[in-house]
């Protein structure tokens, strides 16, 4: 399911996962907000669905 939402002011369409623990946003979109927000070290390992490993930059 998706709906739209706001991250920092903008207007965007998010993928709706009730079952998740984590809120994940992309490159795209931190190149556009970062300059307001800092980012700490993640070190989890994370796997998508489909197995892959996902890149992660950091946390805030």
């Amino acid at each position: 399911m998706y709906a739209m939402g706001q991250v920092d002011g903008r207007n965007v369409e998010c993928l709706v996962d009730t079952g998740a623990t984590l809120t994940l946003i992309s490159c795209d979109l931190w190149d556009l907000i970062r300059d307001k927000h800092k980012l700490s070290s993640f070190e989890t390992p994370l796997i998508s669905a489909s197995g892959n490993n996902l890149t992660v930059k950091g946390s805030t």
